[in-house]
């Protein structure tokens, strides 16, 4: 029986295969690194992210850009800064600006100012494809630089997993269509959902032949580039689509209440009262220091309209250490506010009633002192500044004039023949300042010092118990107190 021949293979023969087997494995598996590392591969591992804005924002865009900078840094994010030229109109410009700056994606800022208020609209944008993956407008009050210290503060919050979901455009990419065209054909085309399962066969051991190991490697190639990217397109597609909505949001909320709703303070009050006539020789001057307690509310129900009450009140002290006294001061008004580029003005009128009565003790010895009740009756206009000093820190400052319409009222009154029948009131005002330390977002600690005076002509005459033309009341206070913003 004739043994058949075996092949016989030649020492350069084997030394090549040998080279082949070794070589191209590392050749296929660098191609599918390649494949995966995508676009960040090529920025060498660090996410760059362009700064662009339209127009340009004046004042504010400097201190917002700045503050952007610092948050991307410290997420080890590169920052590129393209203040130059239009934005683009579409996705596919996008794109193309992409793959020209070298970025993964772009923060979009688009500014606006009015009614005391600077605003910024910021968009993040994909490179890849050009889409918005979302949207937030960022408000302040006052300088440019708090609209800076908002974007730094909540910026990487509220769109901090928008940029990490940013990547770049490939090289050989297309970019005469959106990107999210093509995903949605991907996703709407049934005949290349079976390419899908494909890379499975590259998982695969490895066979002994060279051809086969060089063939296996080149498969998963291909059906990883629309396998892998097309999920992913189409998911940003769908995030796209919402990214209106949060800006839609903010706009429908501009014409809405830009200051607080609802503001009250509770006060400690320490109140210093004297009576004196004209002449001083009329009668003694009479005067007293009590400690009081107030409040102020105001409600605006509408963006610029409100309401505002407050007031003082007293019940346990005894002038000259012997007639019970009691005090109260209260008012209520209709207000209008305006905001400013500093702050805010307040325009309001309403009413008032002020009294300070003295009654009688079981001496029966009241009418003896010199000093009748006083009762104000009337009306208050005035306004009110608030100027913001620091973002935690204000001032109000504030005068009103009291029209005084009645002077009759109390156990003892002003107006009546025991003291001075022919009593008419005279002019009238208040007036105040206020100093507030927000110690959070809803409580704030005020303290302040105000003073109220009334001038009256007493027409009083020769021959009368107090023969006195005129008196002067006037009422000093300090106090401090806990406000609540809401």
């Amino acid at each position: 029986m004739i043994e058949p021949q075996r092949a016989q293979i030649s020492p350069v023969t084997a030394i090549l295969v040998a080279v082949a087997l070794a070589v191209l494995p590392g050749v296929a598996e660098a191609k599918t690194k390649k494949h995966k590392g995508g676009g960040h591969a090529e920025s060498g591992g660090t996410k760059r992210i362009a700064v662009s804005s339209n127009d340009g924002g004046g004042p504010p865009e400097a201190p917002v850009r700045a503050q952007l900078t610092k948050v991307l840094k410290k997420s080890k994010i590169k920052v590129v800064s393209q203040k130059k030229g239009e934005a683009p109109s579409d996705d596919q410009q996008w794109v193309a600006l992409s793959q020209k700056l070298k970025v993964d994606g772009f923060i979009q800022l688009s500014f606006e100012a009015g009614h005391g208020k600077r605003s910024v609209e910021i968009t993040v944008r994909n490179g890849a494809d050009g889409s918005a993956l979302g949207s937030e407008t960022f408000t302040a009050k006052g300088p440019p630089a708090k609209l800076g210290a908002a974007v730094g503060k909540s910026f990487w919050k509220k769109l901090g997993a928008k940029i990490k979901e940013t990547s770049r455009a490939k090289g050989g990419e297309s970019t005469g269509m959106p990107a999210r065209d093509l995903a949605r054909e991907e996703a709407a085309t049934p005949a290349e959902k079976p390419i899908v399962p494909e890379p499975e066969p590259a998982a695969a051991p490895a066979e002994t032949a060279a051809a086969p190991a060089a063939e296996k490697p080149a498969e998963p190639a291909p059906a990883e580039t629309p396998a892998e990217p097309a999920p992913a397109k189409t998911s940003e597609a769908a995030e796209a689509k919402p990214a209106p909505s949060p800006a839609g949001q903010g706009a429908g909320e501009k014409p809405g209440p830009r200051e607080p709703t609802l503001t009250a303070v509770v006060q400690v009050r320490y109140l210093h009262r004297s009576f004196v006539y004209t002449p001083s020789s009329a009668a003694p001057a009479a005067t007293v220091a009590t400690p009081t307690i107030g409040a102020e509310v105001a409600w605006f129900p509408l963006a610029n309209f409100g309401l505002a009450v407050g007031g003082e009140a007293e019940n346990w002290i005894k002038e000259i250490g012997q007639y019970p006294t009691v005090s109260s001061d209260l008012h209520g008004s209709l207000v209008f506010r305006m905001a400013l580029s500093f702050g805010e003005v307040y325009l309001r009128a309403g009413g008032f009633r002020h009294f300070f009565a003295i009654a009688d003790d079981s001496s029966h010895t009241r009418l003896n002192f010199s000093v009748p009740d006083v009762v104000y009756t009337g009306a208050r206009v005035g306004g009110a500044l608030a100027v913001t000093l620091t973002p935690v820190l204000s001032l109000n400052v504030s005068a009103d004039y009291r029209l005084v319409t009645s002077l009759d009222g109390g156990g003892y009154p002003i107006k009546s023949q025991p003291y001075f029948p022919l009593a008419n009131q005279g002019p009238a005002f208040d007036g105040g300042v206020t100093l507030a330390y927000r110690i959070t977002s809803l409580l704030e600690v005020q303290a302040g010092g105000d003073v109220r005076r009334y001038v009256m002509a007493l027409g009083g005459r020769q021959g009368d118990r107090i023969n006195a033309s005129g008196g002067t009341d006037l009422y000093l206070a300090a106090w401090a107190g806990l406000g609540a913003v809401y």
